[in-house]
């Protein structure tokens, strides 16, 4: 009986992974049965649950021509004795990226779509072209079901409220989001990161940023704030104080006809 570990490279991608394996360039020394078992190598990689499960697989060895050659081979897991293939379940663990836009000040303009884009970067992982599913949440309308590539700036645009959410982001991946219309016509931008519920804290918009097992929550936040000349205010103030006395003289006299 030998211990032995398949050594096989586990991609996030790769939730249920089916095993061959090769005992044709294996040397054995004379017929008989030889046994292995085998069992998932844990490489550690961020954000995926490793099969701990281990296999027993029984290689039948005869001579054909004067060769030892594995000629049957069966496998059942340790804890069943029904013969089936090897499988090996890999979980991929997720997390939350929510991306929100807020407008403020007295000149802040609530109707106004800003653009951004948002970025998930390649790495050993995760490869370029792989796609992450997203839900962008509109004001006053349905949300609307988006895709980012992994390798390619996304670009979308937030109003007042509405949100970008990837509620099935990998864990271990870099992302970086920015404004590309921050602090234009007046507007001061700045951005705050949420995570896992915890006190908010500045973020740099398009810096780097890589996911764990808590959520994310990006805030980005336009301010306007306007002085209105003091000559303008004094001006308005008797024609709204008129509008008032009008006002109220047409309620009054409807009332006297009533009565």
């Amino acid at each position: 009986s030998q211990t032995i570990q398949y050594d096989n490279t586990v991609k996030p991608k790769d939730k249920e992974k089916s095993v061959k394996l090769d005992f044709s360039k294996v040397k054995f020394s004379n017929v008989g049965i030889y046994r292995y078992e085998v069992s998932e190598k844990n490489d550690a990689i961020s954000g995926i649950q490793y099969d701990s499960k281990t296999w027993v697989v029984d290689v039948y060895v005869v001579n054909e021509d004067n060769k030892f050659t594995p000629k049957y081979i069966v496998s059942k897991e340790t804890t069943d004795s029904n013969k089936k293939p090897i499988v090996f379940n890999n979980e991929l663990k997720t997390t939350s990226l929510t991306i929100k836009k807020e407008v403020t000040g007295n000149s802040g303009d609530k109707t106004s779509g800003f653009n951004f884009t948002l970025l998930l970067k390649e790495n050993t992982q995760f490869e370029k072209g792989q796609k992450v599913k997203a839900t962008i949440k509109k004001s006053g309308a349905k949300e609307e079901s988006v895709e980012v590539t992994i390798g390619t700036k996304y670009d979308f645009t937030l109003k007042d409220s509405e949100e970008l959410v990837l509620d099935k982001l990998p864990i271990g991946i870099t992302y970086q989001v920015d404004e590309t219309d921050k602090n234009k016509e007046q507007y001061k931008t700045s951005a705050k990161i949420t995570e896992d519920s915890k006190k908010a804290k500045d973020y740099t918009l398009d810096t780097e940023k890589i996911t764990d097992t808590t959520a994310d929550i990006i805030t980005v936040t336009n301010n306007r704030d306007l002085t209105i000349p003091t000559g303008v205010v004094g001006t308005l103030a008797p024609f709204v104080a008129l509008s008032i006395v009008a006002i109220g003289g047409v309620l009054y006299i409807t009332k006297r006809k009533k009565a």
